[in-house]
């Protein structure tokens, strides 16, 4: 099926069969859904190769120590093909299969699929990497849930104000005179070295939820 049908079936239908008492549609996936949700997977990997390196607070310093032009241009690249670019796809992609998982499935199993998307970002969280997106993924899957009646002008009033909180620290933060400096990375490799895992589990638990 064509993807602008699929985003238009998503929109208009408000209930899933299951709600509505109509008939499941027969099971099966769609591929363009699909094979998009593989683009940006890829995407989304190749920009957090980056991501891994610096912060986004710390990346000015961390560009400028690169300042010939092909360091430059392949940073520029970075910023505005992958990571300006594929997290806002797979985002999109995720809203849309939460959309169809909802109509042909119902909210039991929707509910189910959050529920492990949640308690793998926590594992992830905890032991592998504080910058875990699925707790996310799956806390916006509930709130999907909760606005899916409401009307259209509501849910993109909703999507229009999260959208701009995420731009509320760089508005709100007093510009800074320089760049900020890389943090010194002799400290935190001691910080690795030293700590036993219940510190840096608990440490990156706070880090998240500051």
């Amino acid at each position: 099926m064509n993807l602008g049908k699929l985003i238009k079936a998503s929109v208009t239908n408000g209930t899933s069969p299951h709600e509505s008492g109509s008939s499941p549609a027969p099971p099966g996936r769609e591929e363009v859904v699909d094979l998009l949700r593989g683009v940006a997977l890829v995407g989304v990997g190749a920009a957090n190769l980056l991501v891994f390196n610096t912060s986004n607070g710390h990346f000015e310093s961390y560009a400028q120590r690169f300042p010939d032009a092909l360091n430059q241009f392949a940073l520029q690249f970075f910023m505005v093909f992958l990571k300006g670019k594929f997290y806002s796809l797979f985002a999109l992609l995720f809203g849309l299969s939460a959309a169809l998982a909802l109509q042909a499935r119902g909210v039991g199993p929707f509910l189910k699929r959050a529920a492990v998307l949640g308690v793998l970002g926590v594992l992830d969280l905890l032991l592998v990497w504080r910058g875990d997106v699925l707790l996310q993924y799956a806390l916006m899957g509930l709130l999907l849930l909760l606005i899916r009646r409401w009307p259209t002008t509501l849910q993109v009033g909703v999507a229009v104000s999260l959208f701009l909180l995420g731009f509320a620290e760089t508005w709100l933060a007093p510009p800074a005179p320089e760049p900020i400096p890389l943090p010194d990375s002799s400290y935190w490799q001691a910080v690795w070295e030293r700590s036993s895992h219940t510190f840096l589990t608990s440490w990156a638990l706070e880090d998240w939820l500051y």
